[in-house]
């Protein structure tokens, strides 16, 4: 191996690892609430037949939602424009995961805080405290751990590889 094709082999560090780790994890959780959000949303609007697991779920939202109407701070949904919710929230984790693996790291940040940020606002509407908020705790620490991991690295005064980097063809 030349000189050259060393310096340009990626290095595999714990620190890689840890973020891969987590941006994947934050792929596939998005794409599971997109697939879930989509069904639950079909089946809430009579389009198809939920069974099993997801009739459960189906059934339970409709009385958790109703029971909490009144309460609502911004927005009393309905099991339909919850699910709606619960599938775009899927599609930005799932956008900011790819901005991330694309390199363009603060895109990245951004849309999986805006994830976040809807996340937490479900809690907020209905000042809601349930086991799910330790999950939602979990993904604020991740996505710490992403914002720390994206500045960007100086190397004689010009940022590389990190937020504010310019690569034009990456």
């Amino acid at each position: 191996m030349t000189s050259l094709a060393r310096q340009r082999a990626p290095r595999l560090s714990l620190q890689r690892l840890l973020v891969g780790a987590i941006v994947l994890f934050f792929f596939l959780f998005g794409l599971v609430r997109v697939g879930v959000g989509a069904l639950m949303f079909a089946a809430a609007n009579g389009w198809w037949t939920a069974t099993g697991e997801m009739a459960e779920g189906l059934a339970q939202v409709a009385p958790f939602l109703a029971e909490r109407a009144d309460r609502a701070l911004v927005f009393a949904f309905t099991p339909a424009s919850y699910f709606l919710v619960i599938m775009a929230m899927g599609v930005v984790l799932v956008a900011g995961a790819m901005s991330w693996w694309r390199g363009a790291r603060r895109r990245g940040v951004t849309l999986i805080f805006a994830y976040l940020a809807l996340h937490g606002g479900l809690f907020l509407n209905y000042l809601e405290v349930n086991p799910k908020l330790l999950l939602w705790g979990v993904t604020v620490a991740m996505w710490g751990v992403l914002v720390l991991t994206a500045r960007p690295q100086r190397v004689s005064g010009i940022a590389r590889h990190g937020l504010g980097a310019h690569r034009p063809f990456a």
